[in-house]
């Protein structure tokens, strides 16, 4: 390797390390601003948030997981864990492109936000683990940012793409993974057993 491949590839390798902690520093920054928007003014956060609670509790993940929930509490497992796999993996997918779009993406953490910070479903966030799983996709999503930040500024400038890069990309989709079948299964399952005597939930 020349001296100045070597260079380039440190300083990919630095950029690497910044982007991710510069885009959770972002992300993180709206999701509290949201918070903060919610606790100071509940009204127009429920404003919000009421038109988009309803689209997802018609949306067809949704009625995926009632009937992975119904499969479940039937005693119908291996149905159930089946349509779950399948569930987690839309999820996976609807984040992993949600990924590729950064304003979309701190756009989202803003209502997440508006969300957490509105008591109206402080139980539901504690009951499905939304905090940890929120914050689990905000790390990965900046890790995969990040990481592809680095694979197209290394086709523009034709020069190799970090090993750092590359493991950024990685560990970011590992995460996505697990966050998706956590949230798939938390909603489907625990959130039912839990919830299940509240109206609207």
């Amino acid at each position: 390797m020349s001296i100045i491949e070597h260079s380039v590839n440190i300083e990919h390798e630095r950029l690497a390390k910044v982007l991710p902690v510069i885009l959770i520093v972002i992300y993180s920054s709206t999701l509290l601003f949201g918070i903060s928007v919610a606790s100071t003014n509940p009204t127009y956060a429920h404003e919000i948030l009421s038109p988009i609670v309803q689209d997802i509790e018609e949306s067809l993940l949704t009625k995926l997981c009632h009937e992975a929930s119904s499969l479940w509490f039937n005693e119908k497992i291996l149905e159930a864990l089946l349509l779950m796999v399948i569930i987690g993996f839309l999820r996976l997918a609807s984040e992993a492109i949600t990924a590729l779009i950064p304003p979309y993406v701190a756009f989202t953490y803003f209502i997440e936000g508006l969300f957490i910070g509105t008591s109206e479903y402080v139980e539901r966030i504690l009951v499905t683990m939304y905090i940890p799983i929120t914050v689990g996709d905000l790390l990965s999503i900046s890790l995969i940012e990040g990481g592809l930040f680095q694979l197209v500024l290394s086709k523009v400038k034709n020069k190799p793409l970090g090993n750092f890069s590359i493991m950024l990309i990685i560990t970011g989709f590992i995460g996505l993974i697990v966050t998706s079948y956590l949230a798939t299964f938390s909603s489907c399952v625990i959130e039912r057993i839990v919830l299940s005597y509240k109206p609207g939930f």
